[in-house]
């Protein structure tokens, strides 16, 4: 499959029917939904990046948001932060799926008449971004300002090392802004996805959006309405630190 990669292009044959489980997924609602009186259709998105009040076992805008508070609260404004992803995943092309928008445009074709058993790739913007893109924003969010990643491949989790590398400094914050305790070091992330995500994500993947913009939905959001909301969530759910309060 060459990007940027369209709805067909799921109709796979084997062996990677066999091993994907999405497939036997939609095998069984095709099946369920003969002779119902409701129809469907399946929404795909890629990353996607929302709040998590409980924590996640996959939810990489909370890791990112603790690392980077850390690093502001460590390394003070305007500190040069380098992506701690790899090279390549530096410049792979993708769009983000907020939760938000997964939402706004599930219920769209939900209520439209889009239910018709196909699938609808589901992203904020039509044009693919890249960390490049990304991450001197989210950075300056914090204060910080975003560099590229500082090797062309890596081994670590550099995110998660980080982190735990700097526990003590983050129990100070907890009990300077009050925050809530245990989300940082929480046993419920999976560390590994974080590695995956910043560093195996390394090639192009961005979506072909025409399907979804052809049925009448408009809206599109930039970076900073993806990412910021959440981070936005994340201070007044007490998980990082609010500078101005």
């Amino acid at each position: 499959m060459k990007p940027p990669l369209q709805e067909s292009f799921t109709d796979q044959k084997l062996p990677f029917m066999e091993t994907t489980f999405y497939y036997p997924q939609l095998d069984w609602i095709r099946r369920y939904s003969k002779g119902k009186n409701w129809t469907w259709c399946d929404t795909r998105p890629d990353v996607i990046v929302g709040f998590v009040p409980n924590n996640n076992f996959y939810s990489l805008a909370t890791s990112i948001g603790i690392f980077l508070a850390l690093q502001a609260a460590i390394n003070g404004v305007g500190f040069d932060c380098a992506f701690p992803g790899c090279a390549k995943s530096w410049v792979a092309k993708s769009n983000d799926s907020s939760s938000d928008m997964i939402a706004r445009q599930t219920i769209h074709l939900s209520l439209n008449g889009f239910g018709n058993g196909e699938g609808h790739n589901v992203a904020d913007a039509r044009k693919w971004e890249n960390w490049e893109s990304k991450w001197p924003k989210l950075c300056a969010y914090f204060g910080l300002k975003g560099t590229p990643p500082t090797e062309a491949t890596t081994t670590v989790n550099k995110l998660r090392k980080y982190i735990y590398d700097h526990l003590a400094d983050w129990r100070v914050l907890e009990k300077e802004h009050n925050l809530r305790t245990g989300i940082a070091d929480s046993d419920i992330t999976h560390e590994g996805f974080e590695y995956f995500l910043l560093t195996q994500f390394d090639f192009d993947r961005q979506y072909d959006m025409a399907k979804m913009y052809s049925t009448g939905f408009t809206e599109e959001r930039g970076i900073m309405e993806t990412w910021g909301v959440v981070f936005d969530r994340m201070r007044e759910a007490k998980i990082i630190p609010d500078p101005n309060r």
